[in-house]
């Protein structure tokens, strides 16, 4: 899960620079415990948030961010750009 982290991460910052936030929350801690029940997520994922919209990449970001990392970039370019 950290390597997706990362991956998705690096690619959100060369795709949007300042446009687009990715934060990271540890479900352990109590602020992360704080937002996933806000989101209601309950185990590691992997969200695209604006506003009230909540779009799940999870499996996305497993199967592509550091296997096929160009697959991915699109992915995140298709469920973000009609957000902004």
């Amino acid at each position: 899960c950290q390597a997706v982290e990362t991956e998705s991460k690096e690619l959100v910052e060369e795709l949007y620079r300042d446009k687009v936030t990715l934060l990271a929350y540890n479900l352990e801690e109590q602020d992360g415990k704080a937002k996933a029940g806000e989101l209601g997520v309950s185990g590691q994922t992997l969200l695209i948030v604006s506003g009230e919209t909540r779009i799940n990449v999870t499996n996305e970001g497993f199967l592509n961010a550091m296997s096929n990392p160009e697959k991915f970039k699109q992915i995140l370019n298709e469920k973000i750009d009609p957000l902004l």
